[in-house]
């Protein structure tokens, strides 16, 4: 997806974890060899290269992060988000602690999905 949306994050709300899902899909994949495949993997673009977002009018305040694939096994810098062997897709989400906002507003953050093909 181009862009998931938190929604409303309350410190105060009595569910700190929030979890809002997200899908990665291949399609019309044509494929060199029988083994083909893409490996789709995940990394942060922020500087400090974690899983973090940032406060849009104040960049001291920061909220981490999970991010997690379809086995919600929560992923690091770099890990395989999933393999496609033909067209499909996955299912994954991004888990926020509201417990950890630390100022109030908008907060954004990056993260890239990198398909690399092989044999």
């Amino acid at each position: 997806p181009s862009t998931v949306d938190m929604g409303s994050l309350k410190k105060t709300a009595s569910e700190y974890l929030v979890t809002t899902p997200f899908t990665i899909a291949v399609s019309e994949l044509v494929k060199a060899s029988a083994s083909g495949k893409v490996d789709v993997t995940v990394a942060p673009t922020d500087a400090s290269r974690t899983f973090q977002m940032t406060n849009t009018n104040d960049s001291a305040a920061t909220l981490g992060y999970q991010l997690k694939n379809a086995d919600d096994t929560a992923l690091s810098v770099g890990s395989l988000f999933a393999t496609f062997t033909g067209d499909g897709s996955a299912e994954g989400s991004i888990v926020v602690d509201a417990s950890q906002i630390s100022a109030a507003g908008s907060y954004a953050g990056t993260v890239t999905f990198t398909a690399s093909y092989g044999e």
